[in-house]
């Protein structure tokens, strides 16, 4: 998006912290890392005082301030600096809260910033509808300029991988993103439990998280570390050769409050590299792929649903390939990041014009 944003002619910076600086890159000039204390808590204060810090040393009265609920506590302070425009982006809604301290946060940077700041901002956009209408219901009307911004993708970047072929004789399931036991893959993993003694079929996991001790614990468990390889973090850029051996991309996201809102972008990357996936029948995934005849639909999210639905695309795989060939174009249509940057950069001008 920002990129996108400054082919329109804006200049934009993103300013962040990151817990390695060393690793950390800068995407051409477009961010800039401030400095901030990895602990717990004080790592989010002190990452919003060192963005307040360089606001006010590098922004001027005219500039746009982008950001999201947890940082609408510098709401007063960007005005006392004269910081015009503030723009409120919200793209998850906080519903998990089973620990003490996921109430807490809920409170501190949800609850409170959005009821008392909230409607100090200039504008606001939301990742999907559905999210909208949640927060409407939470915090009632009044939420204008406002646009959906949801996720997208950089079709020339994902172009390549249509071109090729599954590199492996096995048939291969993939699946990338955050590894999270509520995001459905403790299910996927025991759905491959039931292809024991199937040397033709295997699941391939790009991505990392903090349970991983977890899910390799289950693998041992269940006896297929033969079926389930998980190639740890792979860089963005490299996700799309990942993408472009598998036979068939799964996302398992079970029926949950957080996901059904959501605007999945692991479904627009297949997506864009003309995949045929299997989906779980959230309303996050009917929004975004319909009744595509790519799409191979589990009947919900457990382990014997997920199987079946493997299976499913096992025998009907050369009809699912051809059916994907067409997926790019839908993704064209409307999820492609210039498309997002156009509606975003018009809300933006509309509070502009405004003040």
């Amino acid at each position: 998006m920002a990129r996108c944003l400054r082919e329109l002619g804006w200049p934009v910076e993103i300013v962040t912290a990151c817990e390695n600086r060393e690793s950390a890159r800068e995407y051409d000039g477009l961010v800039h890392y401030v400095p901030a204390m990895d602990k717990p808590l004080i790592f989010r204060i002190s990452t919003m005082l060192a963005t307040l810090r360089h606001v006010r040393e590098r922004s001027s009265d005219g500039d746009i301030i982008i950001i999201n609920e947890d940082s609408l506590w510098l709401m007063p302070f960007f005005r006392l600096l004269g910081r015009r425009h503030v723009h409120l982006d919200i793209r998850t809604f906080p519903v998990t809260l089973q620990s003490l301290k996921q109430r807490l946060n809920r409170l501190l940077f949800w609850t409170l910033p959005v009821q008392l700041l909230g409607r100090k901002a200039n504008t606001y956009s939301f990742i999907t509808r559905r999210l909208r209408e949640a927060f409407v219901e939470e915090f009632g009307n009044g939420w204008k300029p406002d646009c959906i911004w949801e996720s997208g993708v950089n079709l020339a970047m994902f172009r390549d991988s249509t071109m090729r072929q599954p590199e492996n004789d096995r048939f291969t399931v993939f699946y990338h993103g955050s590894l999270y036991l509520s995001r459905g893959i403790p299910e996927l993993i025991e759905a491959m439990a039931q292809f024991r003694g199937d040397t033709n079929i295997r699941l391939v996991v790009v991505g990392d998280g903090p349970e991983m001790a977890q899910l390799h614990a289950q693998i041992a468990q269940l006896n297929v570390a033969d079926l389930v390889e998980f190639r740890g973090f792979v860089p963005y850029e490299q996700v799309v050769a990942e993408i472009g051996a598998a036979d068939v991309c799964i996302c398992p996201l079970p029926d949950r409050p957080e996901w059904n809102m959501s605007s999945p972008l692991k479904v627009l990357e297949y997506m864009a590299c003309a995949k045929p996936m299997i989906l779980t029948p959230i309303p996050a995934h009917r929004d975004i792929a319909g009744d595509s005849p790519f799409v191979v639909w589990s009947e919900g999210s457990s382990p014997q649903e997920l199987a079946r639905a493997i299976r499913s695309a096992h025998a009907n795989i050369t009809a699912l390939r051809d059916a994907a060939s067409q997926a790019p174009d839908v993704v064209a249509g409307r999820y492609e990041w210039r498309s997002h940057t156009q509606v975003l950069a018009q809300t933006l001008a509309a509070g502009a014009g405004a003040d």
